[in-house]
C-alpha cells in the first residue's frame, strides 16, 4: 500500500470513532503529508481546525492553509480530538497534553497503525 493510501485508512479510522473536528500536534512533514491529503481527497470528512507547535516562530504561520497555533489555543477551539502528527516528539507531545489536563482518551496517534 502507498502511505497515501495507509493516511486515508487511519482517517477513516477515526471519523467512524466520532473524530471529525481534530487538532495536529506538530507542524512538521507529518502534518504537512496529512494535510495535503486532506485537501487532495475531499471525501474525507474531516477538519483539521489548526495546528500545535511549540515553536514560536512557526505559530501564527501557516501549513497547507492551516494556522499553527500555541498549545493554550487548544483550550479555545472546539474539537473532537487531537491527532499525533510526529513520529520523533509523540511521547513528549502526549505528555504536554496530558499535563495541560487533556483527555487522553482524544489523543490520537497516527503511528500506533
Amino acid at each position: 500500500k502507498s502511505a497515501s493510501e495507509d493516511i486515508v485508512e487511519f482517517l477513516n479510522q477515526i471519523i467512524v470513532k466520532g473524530f471529525k473536528k481534530i487538532l495536529l500536534f506538530g507542524a512538521g512533514e507529518v502534518a504537512e503529508i496529512l494535510l495535503q491529503t486532506l485537501t487532495v481527497d475531499r471525501n474525507i470528512p474531516i477538519e483539521v481546525l489548526g495546528v500545535i507547535d511549540d515553536d514560536v516562530k512557526k505559530q501564527n504561520t501557516f501549513l497547507v492553509g492551516v494556522q499553527i497555533i500555541s498549545i493554550e489555543s487548544l483550550d479555545i477551539i472546539e474539537h473532537d480530538g487531537i491527532l499525533i502528527s510526529s513520529y520523533s516528539n509523540k511521547e513528549i507531545m502526549i505528555k504536554k497534553l496530558l499535563e495541560h489536563n487533556y483527555n487522553k482518551n482524544h489523543i490520537l496517534n497516527f503511528f500506533d497503525l
